[in-house]
């Protein structure tokens, strides 16, 4: 291992009234009296998506897929993230695109600072991939912040090696100096991997403000 060791039913998706009013299935979009801007600007469709977010929702349920559908869904699942990052994760997951798992990966960054325990337990249960590996780097991050050890664990027992895992490690890395110094540098060191075991210990030398001869 190159890092040494130290909700998807079917059911309609239901918001919270305190971000959309309007109760919208993602199934089955409902009529809105807040068309789409089309021909606006990016700045235009934003501060619609922002003033009538029920009605995006109805709309990107509806829309072909395409650059357009997967930038109104980003910020849509940016919007309910902020009050209810669960249900933001529900959201990403129904309306797809090819930008889905990068929001994913935001919105469970949003989560797992909310509710680490919850966000965490749904992320380990994605099929294995590097979709869950992402999703894991990020619940990593966030523990990191306050267990780096229980961070740098799950970095090395549940996400793959890789690039993923090498990234993920070495923000880990980073946060771990800036709280336990010698802790952090002797993690860095355990690496098997040189190239990465170099960079980890440039970065924790760097995050902890230490000089070497």
């Amino acid at each position: 291992m190159p890092v040494a060791s130290a909700p998807g039913d079917s059911t309609p998706i239901r918001l919270p009234d305190r971000v959309f009013p309007a109760r919208y299935a993602v199934e089955k979009p409902a009529p809105t009296t807040a068309p789409f801007p089309a021909g606006g600007t990016w700045d235009e469709i934003r501060d619609w998506v922002k003033s009538h977010p029920s009605a995006a929702l109805a709309w990107a349920a509806g829309a072909p897929p395409g650059p357009l559908h997967d930038s109104v869904a980003e910020l849509i699942c940016s919007l309910l993230a902020a009050s209810d990052p669960a249900q933001a994760v529900a959201v990403a997951e129904r309306l797809g695109g090819n930008g889905a798992t990068n929001v994913m990966a935001n919105v469970v960054l949003q989560w797992a600072a909310r509710d680490e325990p919850a966000a965490s337990a749904w992320a380990a249960a994605q099929p294995p991939g590097e979709e869950r590996d992402l999703l894991l780097s990020r619940i990593a991050l966030v523990q990191s912040k306050s267990n780096p050890a229980e961070a740098a664990k799950l970095v090395a027992e549940q996400i793959s090696p890789g690039p993923v895992q090498e990234e993920a490690a070495i923000s880990v890395a980073s946060q771990w100096a800036a709280q336990d110094p010698n802790a952090a540098l002797e993690w860095a060191q355990s690496f098997p991997n040189y190239g990465l075991r170099h960079r980890a210990v440039l970065e924790v030398e760097h995050a902890a403000g230490m000089t070497t001869e």
